[in-house]
């Protein structure tokens, strides 16, 4: 029994310190091209995670260093960017606008963020495929929602795009 015990003690070793498999990329979603949809990485979130900080903390000189210089952005309100100098020109107006106004309505909450990425098709080179998406929620002070979409890459913003509901 020992020796059985022993063999079957050393098949198990063996067998535990092969070669990995590859295993496929999970993947769930799709597009209109037919790529998949699989989950991305967490220094993704991290950039954006980063730049919610400068931009809570009215630090533009940082909070451009997060965008692309041919940034493509739409915000909540419909306003367009095009490279960070358009997009802190925007947020340093809405800031002045708050500051104005009321300064504790500068704060909101980062609910949550994630990132996906997009596959890549041998035939179709897609703008979609480039580095990562992240998708983030905020609720304001006020209790308004904003919903948003960050492409992500090499750490920069090269698309954003912002949405906000009312909740009342």
């Amino acid at each position: 029994m020992k020796k059985y015990l022993t063999i079957l003690c050393v098949i198990l070793t063996v067998i535990s310190c092969g070669p990995q498999m590859d295993c496929e990329t999970e993947s769930n979603g799709f597009t209109r091209l037919g790529q998949t949809i699989s989950m991305g990485n967490q220094s993704s979130v991290d950039v954006v995670v980063e730049m919610d900080k400068a931009w809570m903390s009215a630090d533009f000189d940082n909070l451009a260093s997060f965008i692309s210089d041919s940034a493509k952005i739409t915000m909540s309100d419909g306003q367009k960017a095009s490279n960070a100098e358009e997009f802190i020109s925007i947020v340093k107006k809405e800031y002045d606008q708050v500051m104005e106004i009321d300064s504790t309505k500068w704060s909101w909450v980062m609910d949550y963020a994630f990132s996906v990425k997009v596959s890549k098709m041998d035939s179709v080179n897609a703008p979609n495929t480039r580095g990562e998406y992240v998708n983030a929620g905020f609720t304001s002070i006020d209790s308004t929602s904003y919903n948003e979409w960050y492409q992500i890459e090499n750490g920069k913003v090269i698309y954003m795009s912002s949405y906000k509901r009312e909740n009342k």
